[in-house]
């Protein structure tokens, strides 16, 4: 059997206490879970030693029990819950033995709600210096830091003044006789630009908040006397903006996701909003070590790690020479034309056929940009 105890009715903890040979009390207690009374509105969070593995990559010797792990996934999608990661470590115990025996035994998970409201939720593995479970912290936050690179929203496309905006930057842009470095220009110039008027349509959801607060207050309205009509006009007008905001929010988030697979039903926002928080915990590095040896867990340490770890391999090349001729393994072709002018037409297809979510170079700007604009 297992037991529970809840915390402020947002934390499970689970602690092990039926033996790993005994499959008719694992069975029970997964049937147990599956019929947990929770709402999906209800934010909470499941950790512990579960002592069931999902795959046979969590153990590192042949040999599981497929009904098992069968079960295990199967209360897991039953209740909707999302996996919160042990970044960096495959395993969470071990048998201590010459050979040792690993498994992944400790689990978090939340449900869905719980993502949206703690995105910045994370797991901290530790070292295990006694116990034969890795000991971790399960950190709980509300904000996930932002990079600040550059990347171009396509929900800024219908909204006025992008066009405007991007015109305005891409004129008065430096001009330079080398046409890759003045086209590099007007990029880098239109960039700041849409930085500058994005700022006014980031903070979509207190929009959304503010538009239905008045909607709110208009009901309320209502309820006493009959609205007048410019009342009447301004209620139309706010909710066809906060219409607008919606669907951005839903572009926001779409474009964000990793699912590229789903083509109908892309009307849920929250859907998309869980799959990409899903996605950051799944790459989000939680600690990395300095040259001292010591743990950094601050992003902005952590940034600057990788920055300086990078500019320190950058042009440092081991190559000496070349041990063979290539032009004895080449075959040699035609490439005058390679020298001649792109034409309109080849342009126009290259830039058709752009995805519209991936950026075809470093600067942020994906094909919907170079469509639109």
């Amino acid at each position: 059997m297992k037991l529970l105890c809840r915390l402020d009715n947002k934390y499970i903890h689970i602690t092990n206490v039926y033996g790993p040979s005994n499959p008719t009390q694992k069975l029970g207690f997964i049937t147990w879970l599956m019929n947990l009374d929770t709402s999906d509105f209800d934010e909470w969070a499941l950790g512990g030693d579960f002592n069931l593995i999902r795959n046979p990559k969590n153990k590192n010797k042949h040999g599981r029990d497929i009904r098992e792990m069968n079960l295990f996934n199967e209360m897991i999608s039953d209740l909707d819950l999302v996996e919160i990661p042990f970044s960096g470590r495959n395993y969470t115990w071990s048998n201590m033995q010459a050979d040792p025996l690993l498994l992944k035994l400790d689990w978090v998970f939340t449900s869905s709600s719980w993502t949206l409201s703690f995105p910045g939720t994370f797991v901290q593995p530790l070292s295990k210096p006694l116990s034969i479970h890795i000991p971790y912290v399960l950190h709980i936050g509300s904000k996930i830091p932002k990079s600040n690179m550059f990347r171009f929203d396509n929900f800024w496309v219908d909204h006025q003044g992008f066009m405007d905006t991007v015109g305005l930057h891409w004129n008065n842009s430096p001009v330079f006789a080398n046409a890759a470095k003045n086209l590099s220009s007007k990029l880098k110039q239109v960039r700041a630009g849409l930085k500058s008027w994005s700022k006014n349509l980031s903070n979509l959801s207190k929009l959304i908040y503010n538009c239905k607060w008045v909607l709110l207050l208009l009901d309320g309205l209502e309820d006493q006397r009959s609205l007048s009509i410019m009342e009447l006009d301004f209620e139309n007008l706010v909710k066809e903006h906060l219409a607008a905001l919606l669907e951005s929010k839903r572009i926001y988030w779409r474009q964000r996701n990793s699912l590229r697979w789903i083509k109908l039903g892309d009307e849920n926002t929250e859907f998309f909003h869980t799959i990409a928080t899903i996605s950051h915990k799944r790459n989000f590095i939680v600690s990395l070590l300095n040259h001292e040896g010591s743990p950094v867990t601050d992003h902005d340490q952590k940034a600057n790690l990788l920055l300086t770890a990078f500019k320190e391999r950058l042009g440092n090349s081991e190559f000496a020479s070349m041990a063979y001729e290539l032009s004895s393994i080449l075959t040699v072709y035609d490439l005058d034309g390679l020298d001649s002018d792109f034409s309109q037409d080849e342009i126009d297809m290259v830039i058709k056929s752009l995805p519209n979510n991936h950026a075809p170079g470093p600067d942020g700007f994906n094909g919907l940009f170079f469509k639109k604009c």
